[in-house]
């Protein structure tokens, strides 16, 4: 492995947000008793990524029964 072993387990981006983007996280923190602001951020993006994935899914599994209907 190259570079620092560390980073492998210490994943990490930067994201810009403006003013009113970070007041909602910061205030989905505090009414979830959140730790830290990166953390809630990392929660909001999993949660999003899961509602995404399921989307999508539920959109093929709707193809499939439409195509199979035909």
């Amino acid at each position: 492995m190259h570079g620092n072993p560390k980073q492998a387990d210490d994943n990490r981006i930067t994201i810009v947000l403006d003013a009113e983007q970070l007041a909602a996280v910061r205030g989905w923190a505090n009414a979830n008793n959140m730790t830290s602001v990166s953390i809630a951020a990392s929660e909001l993006v999993r949660r999003g990524l899961l509602t995404e994935i399921s989307e999508a899914f539920l959109r093929a599994s709707r193809a499939d029964i439409l195509e199979a209907a035909d």
